[in-house]
């Protein structure tokens, strides 16, 4: 290990307001980071991991890239599917699971929701560490030690996602990061508290800007999205849209002159999609949760696993689920 990581390590269970504010006292810098955590984690910066993030701000900053994949995000589990069915696998979507079957403390295969049983001495689930165990395995197969660690695992907060389709191009810019100039503490406190406030921060991708085949020529895809709470956001749905293009309209001037239309994804959404509370992540980066102390992807039942962004290893959203999938592969090698 590097002195680096060792350094990084160190500050695992620090959050990074506090590291922070060992430089600065508040003001923009302050601003920046509150920005930048809820980016990469979508918690608050007085909650989250001060060694996660810079772990993850140093990858980012060494790549120094951004991108898009070609065809869109659903290239992605395409490209999966196509490897696994390339190397003898068989991929069945809209198959849900029923169950995952335990005989003698060990894994010995699933039930589909329309009776079919497959029989396998070794089950990864990405079905988030809470629902696999409490309504896929049951809770009676683990002990209770086990069980109180897993309840007191908290989520991540939820976003609202904006995709914007424009008669024409309002900006040639990839990707922009926006940042309120409101007190970071204050900001939060209004959000969690159920109140919309007046300048949102944004993380804004513009997606036919990478990949113009996404889009009829001529027009143009923006997506923006902000971090929200999952147990007052209904009440303030309305505002939040209006505010979000509001806002979106002062940043790319000609928007709401141009409107195609817009698709809202809100927690309740991703609560459909994915449960976990409505949670963008899932087991979220805050202090005692990451590092040491995040879920590990072996569960203790023989040849029972968990991937995705409730699992162990690091990194943003879709980086943390797919190193997860890399360790969990490392595992299972060694162990077969």
């Amino acid at each position: 290990m590097s002195k680096k990581e060792e350094e990084i390590n160190d500050l695992e269970d620090i959050d990074l307001k506090t590291w922070v504010s060992e430089y600065s006292e508040g003001g923009p810098i302050h601003s920046f980071f509150k920005t930048l955590c809820w980016m990469y984690f979508v918690i608050p910066y007085y909650e989250a991991s001060a060694g996660e993030f810079l772990r993850c701000l140093s990858s980012l900053s060494k790549d120094l890239l951004t991108g898009y994949p070609k065809g869109a995000c659903i290239s992605i589990p395409l490209a999966y599917t196509k490897g696994i069915e390339k190397f003898g696998g068989v991929v069945k979507t809209n198959h849900p699971v029923n169950k995952i079957v335990i005989e003698n403390d060990k894994v010995n295969g699933v039930e589909l929701e329309n009776g079919d049983y497959i029989s396998s001495k070794i089950v990864i689930s990405n079905g988030g560490i809470k629902d696999t165990i409490n309504n896929m395995v049951g809770r009676n197969h683990f002990d209770k030690s086990y069980l109180e660690a897993v309840d007191k695992l908290k989520y991540s907060m939820s976003a609202i996602t904006l995709k914007i389709a424009l008669k024409k191009p309002v900006t040639d810019i990839k990707v922009l990061m926006t940042m309120s100039s409101e007190d970071p503490i204050e900001y939060f406190n209004k959000i969690v508290n159920g109140k919309v406030p007046d300048e949102l921060d944004f993380f804004i991708p513009v997606p036919s800007n990478y990949d113009p085949t996404l889009v009829p020529e001529g027009n143009q895809l923006i997506t923006a999205g902000t971090i929200v709470a999952q147990d007052n956001f209904e009440k303030n749905k309305q505002k939040w849209i209006d505010t979000s293009i509001s806002n979106l309209n002062d940043i790319f001037p000609g928007l709401i002159d141009n409107l195609l239309w817009v698709d809202i994804t809100a927690p309740h959404d991703i609560n459909k999609f994915g449960g976990k509370e409505s949670s963008v992540i899932g087991v979220s980066q805050i202090v005692g949760q990451t590092g040491k102390n995040r879920p590990r992807v072996t569960l203790p039942i023989e040849g029972l696993y968990i991937v995705g962004g409730d699992a162990g290893e690091w990194g943003i959203g879709t980086e943390l689920a797919a190193n997860s999938a890399i360790n969990c592969s490392k595992i299972i090698l060694k162990e077969v």
